[in-house]
């Protein structure tokens, strides 16, 4: 059967909806062996989550927020999504960054993969959060001005707390546009605070017709720029 990339909407509704901070990630090979298939969107989809909170992932969960609490007027960036068609490259956001911090007075927080390297673009309004856990990840995005990002799964937390969304998106091989649209974006796309960027012709109110760029990587770094302008104007 179809196998999709990004947990679907329910997935992380439940994990948002847990009552404590212990969100714990897995290792990479144990994720890779679950070959999770997306959950159909239904109101029968159930998911149980079990987990005894230890003193020291209070005190860490502690530590998070008060770093969290020190982030100011900033966008979020997530540099990756788990399929490698969908990576925008790591130099275009180091360009892009600098754009950010020449023209505007955002500070901009990074975040990806727990196992990804470091950003390696040193400034003071960069705060590189690659490697924090999933709760870090998902308080980033609440309070964050705009989020930047892949199609992955960040643009649902982005859409529950309506924080504008720049999404990326490329032609995929195992999904066509109008079934990636409607299983994995829900009414997202539709939304008059997001941007989708990767249209190749046609447009989102024609899923019949439209195509989007074979390449992610074909969307300039000016053109995200030129949206993160627009969309919080």
């Amino acid at each position: 059967g179809k196998q999709y990339n990004d947990c679907h909407h329910e997935v992380l509704f439940k994990l948002l909806t847990i009552r404590n901070n212990a969100l714990k990630w897995v290792e990479p090979d144990d994720f890779y062996r679950l070959q999770c298939q997306e959950l159909t969107w239904r109101k029968d989809c159930t998911v149980n989550f079990s987990h005894t909170i230890s003193p020291l992932e209070i005190k860490l969960a502690k530590i998070e927020q008060d770093v969290l609490n020190s982030f100011k007027n900033y966008v979020v960036i997530q540099l990756s999504s788990n399929d490698g068609v969908k990576c925008w490259g790591y130099d275009n956001y180091v360009l892009l960054c600098k754009k950010i911090l020449d023209k505007t007075n955002y500070e901009i927080v990074i975040f990806d993969w727990p196992y990804a390297p470091k950003f390696e673009l040193k400034h003071e309004r960069i705060h590189d959060c690659v490697g924090n856990s999933l709760f870090f990840n998902l308080s980033t995005i609440k309070n964050a001005k705009l989020l930047i990002a892949p199609d992955s799964w960040s643009k649902y937390v982005a859409r529950w707390y309506n924080i504008p969304q720049i999404l990326m998106c490329c032609e995929l091989s195992y999904m066509q546009p109008k079934e990636m649209f409607e299983s994995c974006f829900g009414e997202i796309y539709l939304q008059n605070n997001v941007k989708i960027l990767g249209i190749g012709s046609g447009n989102l109110k024609d899923l019949n017709n439209i195509k989007l760029k074979k390449d992610i990587k074909k969307i300039s770094v000016e053109e995200v720029f030129e949206n993160i302008v627009k969309i919080n104007n």
